[in-house]
């Protein structure tokens, strides 16, 4: 997970201070075309949801729970997949 960590962090955290703010995170959206068919709305809620703290970053701890979830869901939608 250093390795994914390190990757998501180096798209997204582009000043470099291992705390993601909205609009990098928006950013980041926009750049890989996440949010097409979104409203901005929309991203503001992913970005609220995952900065569990709410303190308007999303930090190491945070993105690394939001990827433990997602990977534990798909682990459930295919048995091949598994956390690690």
């Amino acid at each position: 997970m250093r390795t994914l960590k390190a990757h998501i962090f180096n798209e997204i955290d582009k000043n470099g201070d291992d705390k993601i703010c909205w609009p990098e995170f928006y950013q980041w959206l926009l750049r890989w075309n996440v949010m097409r068919d979104e409203s901005e709305d929309a991203a503001r809620s992913l970005f609220t949801f995952l900065d569990r703290d709410g303190n308007g970053t999303i930090d190491t701890q945070e993105m690394m729970d939001a990827l433990m979830l997602l990977s534990e869901f798909e682990s459930k939608s295919d048995k091949s997949l598994s956390a690690t």
